[in-house]
């Protein structure tokens, strides 16, 4: 370590907008809040199905790192077949050198069980394995809910290199807009706005809303986001599909990527964000959607479950309740009212400068012991 400053290298993809990307630009702008050097080694080929494609990223290592952060989720590590076929070869190469390494794990799920037997089989044998290498080869593994922790102790033991940090929360660019300005700007008029942001992907379960949207009179829901990934502009279509045969396609916007200077538009418009989600492990548009003190309705998976038992701030529903109940519930002036109170507790308790903090402190220590 120089004598100025700790100096980190963060692995992850860079400039592509939304996910991992947006939260590692957070990240290295905390870090460096608090005094952290951070050089950030790009990801350039997510998708190549070449492992020495992840040379480039590796070579890009500065050699007078104190620390190497690797951002990581096997879509973001190649992909033949199954995503995450670079990370042998690349931990592999991890493990030769002498810097501390943290990784933090963006997606740990105990099933798929959308993928049918065989996929899931072939998934967990893939995470089983992508799991055991990077705790091998990382001082630390970062994770961001209990049920995280919970799964990798369940599969590898009880491992006291496994930490959890919980996901912060973004500092809004700006108050939202007043509703009727953002309204205008969004060029809705229903009397209910639902709004879903982020990438486009079969992981979330428009249906959801859009089976509701029949007896919800006057409602307008909002899809923010582009598909993450070609084949993702069918989950676009099959919506657009569902829409149009329950007579509700004009009622269902696709409105794009949406930047973050548009962001006070849509939360000044949306009444209630929900979050779809058929599987994930965390969610930064759920933590952006509180940042603007939007209520939000969320599948009830157990980073929301947790989020809800903490900070009271989300509520959800399960696959098999009524949603059309819980998004009534969640717009009526009393729900609504005190899901804003608790999201104003959670937004400023959880903050990238606190959590930059605790990473600082986590990357001395690991020094130090290694």
């Amino acid at each position: 370590m120089s004598d100025n400053s700790l100096h980190v290298a963060l692995v992850t993809p860079w400039n592509t907008g939304g996910g991992i990307a947006n939260y590692s630009e957070r990240l290295r702008d905390g870090l460096e809040s608090v005094g952290v050097k951070v050089s950030v080694v790009p990801i350039r080929y997510p998708a190549t199905m070449n492992p020495i494609r992840f040379d480039e990223a590796f070579q890009s290592i500065p050699y007078d790192a104190d620390v190497i952060h690797v951002q990581y989720e096997a879509g973001v590590f190649g992909h033949f077949g199954v995503s995450g076929v670079c990370t042998p070869s690349f931990y592999a190469r991890l493990a030769r050198r002498d810097e501390a390494v943290v990784t933090t794990l963006h997606e740990v799920h105990r099933s798929y069980p959308s993928q049918g037997t065989v996929g899931n089989t072939i998934l967990i044998s893939r995470d089983w394995g992508v799991e055991r290498l990077v705790l091998t080869v990382s001082d630390t593994v970062v994770v961001h809910t209990d049920d995280a922790i919970d799964i990798l102790r369940e599969r590898h033991g009880n491992r006291d290199s496994i930490r959890k940090l919980r996901h912060p929360v973004d500092d809004p660019v700006a108050l939202p807009l007043n509703r009727s300005t953002a309204r205008e700007k969004m060029s809705v008029t229903a009397n209910t706005v639902l709004s879903t942001l982020g990438w486009v992907e079969s992981k979330k379960r428009y249906e959801d809303v859009i089976r509701a949207l029949p007896e919800l009179r006057d409602t307008t829901y909002l899809i923010a986001g582009e598909p993450r990934h070609d084949a993702d502009e069918e989950v676009l279509d099959e919506t657009f599909k569902l829409a149009k045969l329950l007579d509700v396609r004009d009622r269902v916007q696709h409105v794009g990527y949406v930047a973050d200077e548009d962001l006070p538009a849509l939360f000044g418009a949306t009444d209630l964000a929900v979050a779809p989600y058929e599987q994930v492990t965390q969610s930064g548009a759920v933590n952006t959607a509180l940042a603007y003190r939007c209520p939000v309705l969320a599948t009830a998976l157990p980073a929301f479950e947790e989020l809800a038992a903490d900070y009271d701030c989300v509520q959800t529903y399960d696959e098999t309740d009524d949603i059309t109940n819980h998004i009534r519930d969640a717009v009526g002036d009393e729900t609504r009212d005190r899901l804003r109170e608790s999201t104003k507790r959670y937004v400023n308790t959880e903050t990238w400068t606190a959590f930059a903090a605790e990473t600082e402190s986590l990357y001395a220590m690991m020094i130090n012991s290694h």
